[in-house]
């Protein structure tokens, strides 16, 4: 994209009332971009029709990956049946969900909850030596690129210590 392509965004988000306000018009943070673009009546807009991360790499994934996720799920479901199958992608959707809070709860509290299921506790003790040297500045952040008009959300922001 041009520095062309870039000023239709802008008109295009001023045309809806948008106003960038910014004391850095040229170091715009997408950290902190739900704070910097308002409406021109001071209210935050409507960041629902600007496609999220997961909608673009969904809508841009190659051919070849679908086909290969296709074939994948096929073979599964096969050696396990479609019930089987449905169960086995409910359990894995749980186990991601489950570490994904237990490190969450690991940066911002210092420790994991207590009493984790063995198979999340597995995970998160193999992250330990990763987590001890790392220091959370945000955890599930909103983010927005005011020029490329995409939004998104970021797991964690960390720094090493």
């Amino acid at each position: 994209m041009n520095i062309g392509g870039i000023q239709i965004y802008l008109i295009k988000i001023f045309r809806r009332g948008f106003a960038v306000v910014s004391n850095k018009p040229y170091k715009v943070s997408i950290f902190d971009s739900w704070n910097t673009c308002k409406h021109a009546d001071g209210n935050q807009p409507d960041f629902r029709n600007v496609p999220t991360v997961s909608t673009i790499l969904s809508k841009t994934t190659p051919l070849e990956s679908t086909i290969a996720l296709r074939k994948w799920q096929d073979k599964k479901k096969n050696e396990l049946g479609e019930d089987g199958f449905q169960e086995y992608m409910r359990e894995l959707q749980l186990l991601g969900k489950s570490v994904h809070s237990s490190v969450e709860a690991r940066l911002t509290k210092g420790k994991f909850p207590s009493n984790l299921p063995e198979n999340v506790s597995k995970y998160c003790e193999s992250l330990k030596y990763i987590l001890n040297d790392l220091k959370y500045s945000a955890v599930e952040t909103n983010c927005f690129h005011p020029q490329l008009l995409y939004r998104g959300r970021f797991d964690s922001i960390v720094f090493l210590k």
